[in-house]
């Protein structure tokens, strides 16, 4: 049995070193024995976060089993698309978007009211429920042991008859804006799909401020700017940290692979660590050259999907801003994450 003390405990995260993960810490003080139902509301969701989210509900079968319902807000168009098809697809949950305007355009991201809760609410069917009230957003920086985040919320539990009052204030806070809030079906996350596109268009700068996602290995197609490229025949493609665990946990040593553009393959593709005069890790994929048959990579981007080998990928080479560039960051953009290096590069990954 949960406890049932109504003391309310403290949880905080500190830059990645967590005295709990927030989400395990409320679950500790919930009933969940006689489960009901759980209610959250956050005013942005990351990929990062979702997966979260998803892994803890998937570690128990009575957390996947009881009703379930997340308002997600999308303020600025923070929140990401997948994440929340991510949250829509838990067995038993009902996700809602918090849209402003009855359309959900370009201008409804930056219109009042702007939905701003983080909570989470574990109802019990014998009036043993738990409440976590705090700071965080449900992103990858703000919860689990790996956040980077300084958080901080509130767990607490209500019994009896301040259990029925706060369930009570619960549905009246939440009745007062029903008519702000929509099932995230494929249309409405499409068409907020495209009101981000417009806001990235709008204000570049948006893209820098994109969470990224923890695990790039369940990434399926990665495309990316090249900018100048390295290398004297300018064939080298850069990669942060980050972006380079596309093809595998990053390693201290050269890698090679097989790059195919469907007609073509090339063995022996290094990609290589390099550590920067700044102290920065980077990591340079060789592409073809065009004395290999390859085609200039410089000031264009670049495409790679996954194969069953994992040392093979397809890849194709683009404009930037032609029709096969756009699609690949629009697709990036429903399906995945998009973002920009801290050189102002642009990328982006589908799962």
């Amino acid at each position: 049995m949960a406890p049932s003390a109504q003391d309310p405990m403290a949880v905080w995260t500190h830059g990645g070193n967590a005295n709990s993960d927030l989400f395990s810490a409320l679950l500790d003080r919930s009933d969940l024995s006689d489960l009901k139902s759980i209610v959250g509301g956050f005013a942005f969701v990351s990929l990062s976060g979702a997966m979260h989210l998803r892994n803890v509900l998937q570690s128990d079968a009575r957390l996947l089993a009881c009703k379930k319902t997340l308002m997600i807000g999308i303020s600025q168009g923070i929140t990401e698309p997948q994440a929340v098809r991510i949250l829509r697809d838990i067995p038993n949950t009902s996700a809602k978007l918090f849209t402003p305007q009855k359309k959900v355009t370009y201008e409804s991201l930056f219109s009042p009211p702007v939905f701003h809760p983080k909570f989470l609410f574990v109802e019990s069917k014998n009036l043993n429920d738990c409440w976590m009230i705090g700071s965080a957003n449900l992103t990858g920086a703000a919860i689990g042991l790996q956040g980077k985040n300084i958080e901080l919320a509130s767990i607490a539990n209500l019994t009896g008859n301040p259990a029925k009052q706060r369930r009570q204030q619960l549905e009246e806070w939440m009745s007062a804006f029903a008519g702000l809030l929509r099932p995230a079906t494929d249309p409405l996350l499409a068409a907020y799909s495209e009101a981000r596109l417009d806001a990235f268009k709008t204000n570049p700068a948006l893209l820098a401020a994109t969470e990224p996602s923890s695990d790039l290995s369940l990434a399926s197609e990665l495309f990316v700017e090249v900018g100048a490229a390295s290398g004297i025949a300018r064939h080298q493609v850069e990669f942060n940290r980050h972006l380079a665990t596309f093809f595998g946990k990053p390693s201290k040593k050269r890698r090679d692979y097989v790059l195919t553009d469907g007609h073509t393959s090339w063995s022996g593709r290094p990609l290589t660590p390099k550590t920067t005069s700044f102290g920065v890790e980077i990591y340079r994929l060789g592409m073809p050259t065009t004395t290999k048959g390859g085609e200039p990579i410089a000031g264009r981007a670049i495409h790679f999907k996954r194969t069953k080998n994992p040392r093979k990928f397809e890849f194709d080479v683009t404009d930037l801003g032609s029709n096969a560039y756009e699609s690949w960051f629009g697709q990036a953009n429903q399906y995945g994450h998009v973002g920009s290096t801290s050189g102002g590069r642009r990328f982006g990954y589908i799962f």
